[in-house]
């Protein structure tokens, strides 16, 4: 990836709602998806309306026929959210179409319920192509000196806070790469709210409690130092006071989305109403996280 051109500040910012088509595609990660994984991605290149020259780097993630409408809407409102609250997400990420052909024919499978009269295959493009060590494991590659950058890096408790707000089930450490000494950029939203199968009546449900896979935050509160945690903490405070958000503050129509993300009316507004009240929550499911972790690193010790 170091070889290809970085053009990451001459992108626009697109609009909800832009499509781009991808034009040349190579396997992402072909033998590390089970046959019920949601979604592949791949590497390639995307044509981006309003943008020249038009091959643009991309991921393009396909998601299963069955899950692409629910994926589109929680990767592009998971990244809005994110941007909202200052977090350092893809450059962007955006609807994206391309011919059936550009697609491997060993992963044609995800579509096989979709109509085979359309020459389109419709997923997600996101860019972040400067990524210059995509899918970086810190816990798994057991480098302390990434660990140590991990924890000094200054979006760490933000990070925690915000997945708690999205209950988001999928934010690991691989979905975190590392793009610099103490830089990381967040990927991967298509499991916010909870997974891809939830419904309103669930979700609100789901808002009330704490989410069952922080993963940052237990990782802050097993491994990090004391003021990591202490920040954390005072983050979620400040955002139960603060944070709200709008039409404006995310930069959409709701429902403009609702139609884009092809949601019944009135979905967007009445999910960013849930997260709103989720906020109040915060400092409450944080403090729980880091309790719980505590309890069991004790019980450990104690052993």
């Amino acid at each position: 990836m170091s070889s290809l051109p970085d053009r990451r500040a001459d992108l626009p910012q697109p609009s909800i709602g832009q499509i781009s088509t991808l034009i040349r595609a190579r396997t992402r990660r072909p033998s590390s998806v089970s046959p019920d994984h949601p979604s592949i991605v791949f590497f390639g290149f995307a044509r981006i309306p309003g943008y020249e020259p038009a091959h643009v780097p991309v991921f393009f993630k396909l998601f299963r026929i069955e899950l692409q409408k629910r994926a589109l809407f929680n990767e592009l409102l998971g990244h809005r959210v994110a941007q909202a609250c200052g977090l350092p997400v893809s450059q962007f990420v955006c609807e994206c179409v391309c011919p059936r052909e550009v697609v491997p024919l060993e992963h044609l499978s995800y579509t096989r319920r979709a109509t085979l009269k359309s020459p389109f295959i419709s997923g997600v493009a996101s860019v972040d192509a400067d990524a210059r060590t995509p899918m970086q494991s810190v816990r798994d590659n057991g480098n302390q000196t990434i660990n140590t950058e991990l924890w000094l890096w200054p979006y760490l408790p933000a990070t925690a806070v915000v997945d708690e707000l999205l209950l988001n089930l999928d934010r690991h450490l691989s979905n975190i790469h590392r793009v610099g000494k103490r830089e990381f950029v967040l990927i991967d939203h298509e499991r916010v709210l909870g997974g891809l199968e939830w419904d309103l009546p669930t979700l609100s449900k789901r808002t009330k409690q704490l989410s069952p896979a922080n993963y940052v935050a237990t990782f802050i509160a097993e491994d990090a130092p004391p003021d990591v945690q202490g920040e954390t903490m005072r983050l979620a405070q400040a955002y139960a006071e603060r944070l709200q958000f709008t039409e404006a503050s995310l930069q959409m129509n709701f429902s403009k989305f609702d139609s884009q993300c092809h949601q019944e009316s009135g979905t967007t507004e009445a999910v960013v109403n849930l997260l709103n009240e989720r906020c109040k929550l915060l400092p409450q499911l944080i403090l729980q996280h880091m309790e719980y972790r505590h309890l069991l690193r004790g019980m450990r010790h104690e052993h």
